[in-house]
């Protein structure tokens, strides 16, 4: 506990490292807005991080591998906004009708699988939606479904394969 005026460990390191950090970013990202934002995350993340911090190591050296780190999360996701903006310029510059027809043809994929989906059984249709749905790692399902990985594995597979066969049945085709 701080009384009046004392300040905070965090408020120490963020007072002695701010500007410095601030003026990496600015250089490194070549963007004074990103590098705010960058400075933002990277603060946020020493705040959240504090108590894992090994104190046998610079501090300084630790805030610049986490601003490193922002700045690096903040290009990519950037870049990757970038792409989808192009992506949607080019799909817009397609001519309408092909739009349409992909369009439809994606929503009539889209109700074979949940068709499919839906014969499933409860057990079957849970794991794969936890597995592809939400990215569950096949740990975290074993505790989730209470069995072993190597049970999870063997009852993807052949989850997946009945749900591929459903597919292919609603689309008029055998397996």
């Amino acid at each position: 506990m701080t009384g009046k005026g004392e300040r905070t460990p965090f408020q120490r390191l963020f007072d002695a490292h701010c500007d410095e950090v601030h003026g990496f970013l600015v250089r490194f990202l070549k963007d004074p807005t990103l590098a705010e934002d960058a400075l933002q995350e990277t603060f946020l993340s020493v705040h959240a991080k504090q108590g894992e911090r090994d104190t046998e190591r610079s501090a300084r050296a630790w805030i610049f591998r986490i601003a490193h780190n922002a700045a690096i999360d903040l290009m990519r996701r950037r870049q990757k906004q970038e792409r989808l903006a192009d992506a949607e310029a080019h799909s817009a510059s397609e001519p309408q009708e092909d739009t349409v027809a992909a369009e439809v043809e994606r929503r009539e994929r889209v109700a074979h699988a949940r068709e499919a989906l839906s014969v499933l059984s409860d057990e079957d249709r849970a794991l794969l939606l936890l597995r592809h749905g939400q990215g569950m790692k096949l740990a975290e399902l074993a505790d989730c479904f209470g069995c072993t990985e190597r049970t999870v594995r063997n009852r993807l597979r052949r989850a997946a394969t009945e749900l591929a066969q459903a597919v292919l049945t609603r689309e008029g085709r055998r397996a």
